[in-house]
């Protein structure tokens, strides 16, 4: 969910987006193209600087949300845009979800806020009520096993790999793809 939250920071923050001359197939067999980051203007080479994470669930206070409450007038440094992402915003208290609520209502255009949650109930109803929301499902054993053999097969390690350690790599990862590539390139 973080790192989608960075991919999709990388979008929005991005002045010249260019349609990717690669096309894709969707789900259920149509070509599609792609918008993607340039990579050279401004809003991508300082995407860093001002993509602003926060880690809900050890900054959890109405301090940290004042903190950047106080900050979202500004414009992004180089850019004119910047970006929010609260991690384990469910994390928050309750005061500090209350605190976000007229803020959100009064963002300036070329600010984003990105809230990743593992409990979508413990959020406010009013904060989700001001958000857009899109649920991420957990890959699927064949999924993972598909990344674990490509990763392996860039490695030139496909033909040395056995099912028992694919099973293993899977039931370490516990759902989570980036724990499964680390575990996987080690």
């Amino acid at each position: 969910k973080t790192t989608i939250a960075k991919i999709f920071s990388n979008w929005v923050l991005c002045e010249n987006p260019i349609l990717n001359k690669y096309e894709s197939t969707n789900s259920v067999g149509d070509k599609e193209a792609s918008i993607i980051p340039c990579g050279e203007c401004n809003g991508c080479l300082l995407a860093d600087v001002n993509t602003h994470y926060i880690n809900c669930s050890a900054d959890n206070g109405i301090d940290t949300v004042r903190e950047v409450v106080s900050k979202v007038h500004y414009t992004g440094f180089g850019s004119s845009s910047k970006v929010y992402i609260l991690d384990e915003v469910q994390g928050l208290t309750k005061a500090a979800q209350n605190a976000l609520l007229t803020p959100l209502e009064n963002l300036p255009p070329s600010t984003y806020f990105i809230f990743c949650t593992t409990n979508e109930e413990a959020i406010l109803p009013a904060l989700k009520s001001r958000a857009q929301v899109y649920k991420l499902n957990q890959p699927d054993g064949n999924e993972m096993a598909r990344l674990i053999m490509g990763i392996a097969s860039a490695n030139n390690m496909k033909d040395s790999i056995t099912r028992e350690a694919v099973s293993g790599l899977i039931a370490s990862a516990q759902g989570n793809i980036r724990t499964l590539v680390q575990n996987t390139e080690m």
